[in-house]
């Protein structure tokens, strides 16, 4: 149903998916259901070398959060991308940030914190 609207609703002719994490299984189900030919993906390593992932089961998840962007692992970072799900979501972190986080000015100012809503 999806792939027969792109192209005979909206009259798409190409179709860009781009993630840094997909497995293959991942890949091979989108092609599938996008009804594309899987010799037409292109595909690199499944964890870039610049990617760092991190995951967290804490309780209290922006204290986590903030030992994290304070640790070793990511003082060397030019940039961070933190995804969230809802706008709300965003604003708190981002108001979190800026207020515990303004005492390390100078790690705040060489490194880009990129807050992004993702549905």
């Amino acid at each position: 149903m999806i792939p027969q609207i792109l192209r005979d609703r909206l009259n798409v002719k190409t179709i860009l998916g781009l993630t840094a994490t997909a497995t293959n299984h991942t890949i091979s189900s989108a092609c599938e259901h996008l009804r594309l030919d899987p010799a037409t993906v292109i595909t690199g390593e499944i964890i870039p070398t610049n990617l760092r992932l991190s995951c967290s089961r804490d309780m209290n998840r922006e204290e986590a959060l903030i030992m994290l962007l304070r640790s070793k692992r990511f003082e060397q970072c030019d940039s961070i991308i933190i995804y969230c799900t809802r706008r709300e979501q965003c604003e708190n972190i981002a108001t979190l940030i800026r207020r515990v986080m303004t005492v390390f000015s100078y790690f705040l100012n060489l490194m880009r914190v990129w807050l992004i809503l993702r549905f």
